[in-house]
């Protein structure tokens, strides 16, 4: 995996070119290869895992339309240096565990 430093008017580069794949880890860019899930069999308890997050992830999708329930998510996202939708996803995740 390669970090690296582009000039700033690249700062805003995601996503995949070719094999590889550029994701931002808080204020670092990581260049890294394209993973490959072809024949890829998911035990059960990655299944649950997937299925849990993808409530997560409509749960937190429903509380960003309201800006009241969204408040305080972003006065601790402004504290934390986390994203709002991430303190969400977070919190479903702790409160409903895959089982």
């Amino acid at each position: 995996m390669a970090r690296i430093e582009l000039n700033p008017a690249f700062e805003a580069i995601r996503g995949s070119i070719g094999g590889l794949v550029i994701k931002r880890y808080g204020n670092k860019l990581v260049l890294s290869q394209k993973p490959v899930f072809r024949n890829r069999k998911f035990s059960k308890a990655q299944k649950k895992n997937q299925e849990a997050f993808g409530e997560a992830t409509r749960y937190a999708n429903n509380l960003l339309r309201d800006p009241e329930q969204r408040k305080p998510f972003e006065k601790l996202a402004a504290q934390s240096g986390r994203t709002v939708r991430g303190l969400m996803i977070a919190e479903y995740m702790r409160a409903n565990p895959a089982k």
